[in-house]
């Protein structure tokens, strides 16, 4: 998993190189360890998730202030605040963490959340970050897993492997990206069954000129409005071997993506649905 997604990124800013790297997850030690130390090392901007930061200071207050108190509820509402909206904002909350300890020695709990901020210090940076207009928090991708992924792969007796699993989700994630998109057509897209490194395809379905995906693709070529239905058109780019062995892989191919073009239809039906319901009178 880790390969794939250093591999996916080398991919993205390959063709991308505009794009600014954002590392942003919580303090667990694994996850720094493998994005500062492996993923691009040196490169891009680290940022621990504010709201998981805001629920350690949360946590900490508690402690000093008593759970639920108002006296803790006031202190947190200003000094989430001043780390989230202060250049060096992580400073003036550790110097109040800081206090705190010293007040209440054996309060455990407070020494390690100070801990976790003094630790962090140089991934909280959310002043810079937000004036920079970069993302501090990780909901906006914590949601797409949960909406692309999770409610299509993940119900009631489900199994995937790797060709299925991946064919529906690359049609269903061009079909939610084409909500927002005027006109409504696709830049050619290629996708393989087979399982490849991230490498080998990029955005705007660009190919490495004779990987597998290259010889053996299909092509979502555009989507466009008809009968009120988002239809996909499909089509199989064969360039290199023919003959019956092109024909197996033909095969082979179709009977990957059947799942996926009732997942088409599907996703078509619920869009239409989904805009629908917007458009009723009385509707947010």
């Amino acid at each position: 998993m880790r390969d794939q997604l250093s591999a996916a990124v080398a991919a993205i800013l390959g063709q991308r190189p505009e794009l600014q790297l954002v590392k942003l997850a919580d303090g667990a030690k694994d996850n720094w360890r493998f994005l500062a130390d492996e993923l691009r090392p040196g490169e891009g901007v680290e940022l621990i998730d504010f709201f998981h930061a805001s629920d350690h200071l949360s946590d900490a207050l508690q402690v000093a202030y008593g759970k639920g108190s108002t006296k803790a509820k006031a202190q947190q509402k200003k000094y989430r605040t001043i780390l989230r909206d202060e250049q060096g904002g992580v400073e003036t909350v550790i110097r109040a963490l800081d206090y705190l300890k010293k007040k209440h020695p054996r309060r455990e709990k407070l020494a390690t959340e100070l801990s976790y901020f003094r630790n962090n210090r140089h991934r909280m940076q959310y002043a810079a970050a937000r004036a920079n207009h970069l993302p501090i928090g990780s909901g906006v991708t914590e949601a797409a897993c949960k909406t692309l992924v999770t409610q299509r792969l993940k119900c009631s007796g489900m199994r995937w492997k790797t060709k299925g699993g991946q064919g529906v989700l690359t049609m269903r994630g061009q079909i939610r990206r084409s909500i927002s998109q005027t006109p409504q057509v696709f830049q050619s897209l290629t996708f393989t069954p087979e399982p490849q490194v991230a490498g080998n395809f990029g955005l705007d379905g660009e190919v490495t000129p004779g990987s597998a995906v290259a010889r053996d693709v299909l092509a979502i070529q555009s989507c466009v409005q008809h009968g009120g239905h988002r239809v996909i058109s499909v089509e199989r780019s064969a360039t290199g071997a023919g003959g019956a062995r092109a024909h197996r892989r033909r095969q082979k191919v179709v009977r990957s993506v059947s799942d996926g073009r009732a997942t088409i239809r599907a996703c078509a039906e619920d869009t239409e649905r989904s805009r629908r319901l917007k458009e009723r009178p009385g509707s947010t």
